[in-house]
C-alpha cells in the first residue's frame, strides 16, 4: 500500500468516526431536548426508563433517586412512584452511592457485579455491559443513572463518558427543578390546616374524574360534608378547638375513603368528597359510616372540657350508562344537589345522611 493510500485510509477512519460521533450527539442532544422539555416529573421519569431504551437501543435504563430530606417521599403518592418500581427507586441513605461509585463523579463504565446488576436491572434481559452515571446538580447529588447494553463493548472501560456526563448533567438539572416544582403545585393543591386537597385542587380534578367515569360507565357519588354548630365551636372553645374539630373530621374522611377517591376542604366547615366507581347504595353505607365515627369522637380541648361533634351529609349520585349529561353541566350539578341534600339534614335536626337524585335545570 502507497504511503498516499495509507493516509487515505486514516482519513477514510476519522471521517467515519466523526460521522459516528456526530449521530451519537444528535441522538443524546434530541434526548436531552425531550428531557428539558417534560412539563411534569412523570413525564420525566416515563420518558427516561421506558422511551429511553428504545432511542439508545439498551436493554435497560433504571434509576436511583438521592432522598435524604424525604422530599420525594412526601410525593410518593401524589406522583404514584410505585409505577415505575423497581426502574425507580429511592435511596434516604449516601452509602448505597458510595458503594456505587467509591467517591468517584466520573461515570463508570464495564461489568457490573451480579448482586448490584439484579438490583438495579431487575428483569432486563442479558446485560453485556453497563454505565453507572452519578447525577450532581449545583454540587449536590441527586441519585445515579444506570444503562445497561446487551453489547459487552457498547460500555466498555476504554469509551469516552463525554456524552454520558451530560446526559447525567441535564437529567439531574430536570430532576432538581421538578421536585421543586412538584412541592410546589402540591403545596398550591392542599389545605395547610387540614393536610387534603383544597378547593382549586378538587375543582381541576372534578373534570378528570367525570370523564374517566363517563368513558367506563361506571358509576360516581359526591359528598358534601358539613360540621354542625361550628360557629358555636368556635365561640365555645375557641378557634384553636375549631381547628382540633377540622383536622380529626379530615382524619375520619381519610381513612373511610379510598385512595382512589378525592377529598377536600371546600371551605370553611365544609368538606367535599368524590367517589369513583361508587353507586348510591355504597356511597350512603361510605357516609353512614363517616357520619357514626364523628359522632363517637371524644374530643376535649386543653381544659377537660368535652367537645361533642357531629356532621350532615348530602349524597348525590351519577350513572353514566342511564343518564348521559354534557360534563360542564354534570360537575355543577353534582356539587349543587350534595349540597342541597346537606341543607335538607340541616333543616331535619342535623346528624345524618341524606341522598338526593342527580337532577339537571
Amino acid at each position: 500500500m502507497s504511503e498516499i493510500q495509507r493516509l487515505q485510509a486514516i482519513i477514510e477512519r476519522l471521517v467515519r468516526r466523526i460521522e459516528e460521533n456526530q449521530a451519537i450527539a444528535r441522538r443524546f442532544h434530541a434526548f436531552e431536548f425531550r428531557m428539558l422539555e417534560a412539563d411534569r416529573l412523570p413525564e420525566l421519569l416515563d420518558l427516561l426508563v421506558k422511551q429511553g431504551p428504545l432511542h439508545f437501543d439498551l436493554a435497560a435504563i433504571s434509576l436511583v433517586l438521592f432522598d435524604p430530606e424525604y422530599e420525594w417521599e412526601q410525593l410518593t403518592e401524589a406522583l404514584n412512584l410505585r409505577q415505575w418500581l423497581p426502574k425507580v427507586q429511592v435511596r434516604h441513605q449516601q452509602a448505597f452511592f458510595d458503594d456505587l461509585f467509591a467517591a468517584s463523579r466520573a461515570p463508570i463504565l464495564g461489568q457490573m457485579d451480579p448482586l448490584t446488576q439484579a438490583r438495579l436491572f431487575s428483569g432486563a434481559a442479558e446485560v453485556g455491559s453497563t454505565a453507572i452515571i452519578p447525577l450532581y446538580c449545583k454540587g449536590q447529588l441527586q441519585g445515579s443513572l444506570h444503562l445497561a447494553a446487551a453489547d459487552p463493548e457498547r460500555f466498555s472501560a476504554d469509551k469516552a463518558t463525554d456524552f454520558l456526563e451530560h446526559l447525567g448533567a441535564v437529567l439531574a438539572l430536570c430532576l432538581n427543578h421538578g421536585l421543586t416544582q412538584e412541592h410546589l403545585r402540591h403545596e398550591g393543591r392542599q389545605d395547610p390546616l387540614t393536610q387534603v386537597g383544597n378547593r382549586t385542587a378538587f375543582e381541576q380534578d372534578l373534570g378528570i374524574e367525570l370523564a374517566r367515569a363517563e368513558r367506563s360507565g361506571q358509576p360516581l357519588s359526591c359528598f358534601f360534608v358539613d360540621l354542625d354548630h361550628f360557629k358555636q365551636i368556635n365561640d365555645n372553645y375557641g378557634h384553636a378547638n375549631g381547628d382540633l374539630c377540622l383536622r380529626e373530621v379530615s382524619r375520619v374522611l381519610r381513612q373511610a375513603l379510598r385512595k382512589t377517591d378525592l377529598l377536600a376542604r371546600f371551605g370553611g366547615e365544609e368538606f367535599v368528597a368524590l367517589l369513583p366507581a361508587c353507586d348510591a347504595t355504597k356511597a350512603m353505607e361510605t357516609a353512614e359510616r363517616v357520619r357514626e365515627q364523628i359522632e363517637a369522637l371524644t374530643l376535649e380541648t386543653r381544659a377537660g372540657q368535652s367537645m361533642p361533634l357531629t356532621v350532615s351529609i348530602g349524597v348525590c349520585s351519577w350513572e353514566p350508562k342511564a343518564y348521559r349529561i354534557p360534563l360542564a353541566e354534570l360537575s355543577d350539578a353534582l356539587l349543587r344537589q350534595a349540597d342541597a341534600a346537606m341543607y335538607r339534614v340541616k333543616k331535619a335536626g342535623r346528624n345524618g345522611v341524606r341522598w338526593q337524585p342527580l337532577v339537571v335545570r
